[in-house]
């Protein structure tokens, strides 16, 4: 395991920043594009929790959470750690424009192969809930 830089952290770290311009944008096929397409996959949201591709791509677009405007964002503290040579956990804080409360994900990332990096699980927590 390591905290330091390696090839595998340079690459998500990458993916992140394509995966995180999609989601302030709403590019919602470009978001999904980042999860692994299994039954396999996971998402623990503010709102739902969600098993499956297929269930994390039809969440996002529930009318109930339908996307607003682009996100305005503060990013904080990020954090990429190297589980061998296919795995990368990646942990992230961030505020929202207007919201005093930190929010927090944790993104496991796995490379299927070469430059092939995909979430196969995410969590996400709001400072006080």
């Amino acid at each position: 395991m390591s905290r330091t830089t390696t090839s595998s952290t340079d690459e998500v770290r990458e993916a992140i920043e394509s995966y995180d311009a999609a989601l302030r944008r709403h590019e919602l096929d470009v978001v999904d594009s980042w999860f692994l397409d299994s039954c396999d996959t996971s998402r623990f949201g503010l709102a739902a929790v969600a098993y499956g591709y297929d269930q994390i791509a039809a969440g996002r677009r529930d009318p109930l959470h339908a996307p607003g405007p682009p996100i305005d964002r503060i990013d904080g503290r990020h954090e990429l750690v190297a589980v061998g040579e296919d795995v990368v956990v990646a942990t992230l804080e961030h505020r929202e424009a207007g919201d005093p409360a930190r929010r927090r994900r944790t993104q496991v990332w796995w490379r299927s192969a070469p430059g092939h990096w995909r979430i196969v699980h995410a969590h996400i927590s709001r400072e006080g809930e």
